[in-house]
């Protein structure tokens, strides 16, 4: 039998390999054969009978083969390529890494939250489209002492914002709206406790601690919470048992506690003052102090945030007594010498303004 075997490949080359006239002559006796073998193979005993199966094969022309002469890459050398070109995964984007990366959480992996003291509350960072998110689980309920005069529930908070949000230069909101809707009513931010907050407004746009005269001021229980209709925790002022407080080992407080009937100690708490929350659109919150002399924060806009000095950032920060005492608007707001006293119409304490 002869083999038609136009290409071969040797170790490294590829080498051409053409029949000559000889071996042409036997193909073409071959194929003459093969149109008898149906008639022999019914002249005889069946036996196992091997045909040869043959291409025929046009006549050779001249063939150029290009021969690779690159030198092959030890494999070193490839296993260094293959490192080289996989793609880098961005850093921080498995939960377990946590969010120490991320520069507002300080190397902290929990972004300053209490996941250790507070049930159901948990936290993670990822970075993979080249801005930083938070994830937030929590059930809303704080680890003090909290009214349950609304049926106060747990709740099924999963909540992602960024911590690098965009910021608008030109804001010029201020904390009394004219109007509700969604950016005045419902839950604007969360506390480090996992517990909600609201804008320090209440469902008739008044201030809830001070509001104006002839307005009811809110039932407050004496951690500064209260429930809503639907039973959501939540607070518009200062979180004063966020750290503890004398409160700390009661159960629950009645439907009538007000703030202005309570008092509080902020001697637990950490001076300077670092994060106690985040807006929802991603603004850190700071506490009252600003330094370890426990002054307070100056410069506030009519949110109650301000700007860093290179404009860069923006965050809010906590008054005690003094509207819009936590999250007065989404800032950047108006700048407090542009407000005038329609613009603080709804509360019966407003800042210094003027």
């Amino acid at each position: 039998m002869v083999k038609n075997e136009r290409w071969r490949y040797g170790e490294s080359d590829l080498v051409e390999k053409l029949p000559d006239g000889e071996a042409m002559r036997s193909v073409l006796l071959k194929m003459s054969l093969l149109a008898f073998l149906p008639i022999l193979a019914t002249c005889g005993p069946e036996e196992p009978t091997s045909v040869p199966v043959v291409t025929p094969t046009l006549t050779p022309t001249a063939t150029t083969v290009q021969v690779d002469d690159t030198p092959t890459a030890t494999a070193e050398e490839a296993t260094a390529t293959a490192v080289e070109n996989t793609p880098t995964e961005p850093k921080a984007t498995q939960a377990a890494e946590g969010c120490a990366a991320v520069p507002v959480c300080d190397g902290d992996p929990n972004c300053h939250f209490l996941t250790d003291s507070v049930d159901g509350l948990e936290v993670s960072c990822s970075n993979e489209t080249g801005s930083w998110m938070i994830r937030v689980v929590a059930t809303g309920l704080p680890d003090h002492a909290y009214s349950t005069a609304n049926g106060t529930v747990a709740q099924d908070y999963d909540l992602q914002f960024p911590l690098e949000p965009a910021i608008d230069l030109n804001g010029d909101q201020v904390s009394c709206p004219d109007t509700g809707g969604p950016d005045v009513s419902g839950m604007q931010g969360i506390l480090i406790n996992g517990v909600a907050i609201h804008r320090s407004l209440t469902p008739q746009l008044n201030d809830p601690v001070n509001p104006p005269e002839g307005e009811d001021e809110q039932p407050i229980d004496p951690c500064d919470g209260h429930g809503t209709d639907f039973g959501q925790y939540h607070l518009h002022t200062l979180p004063v048992c966020l750290y503890g407080s004398f409160f700390e080992g009661e159960q629950t407080y009645g439907a009538n506690a007000k703030v202005s009937d309570t008092s509080w100690d902020l001697g637990l708490w950490p001076a300077p003052s670092g994060i106690i929350g985040f807006a929802l659109e991603g603004h850190p919150i700071y506490g009252p102090f600003a330094d370890a002399s426990e002054n307070r924060h100056e410069g506030l806009d009519a949110c109650n945030g301000r700007l860093s000095d290179d404009q860069e950032s923006y965050a809010y920060y906590v008054t005690e007594n003094t509207f819009p005492y936590m999250l007065g608007c989404p800032g950047p707001g108006k700048a407090m010498e542009d407000t005038t006293a329609e613009d603080w119409a709804c509360t019966g304490a407003p800042p210094d303004f003027e």
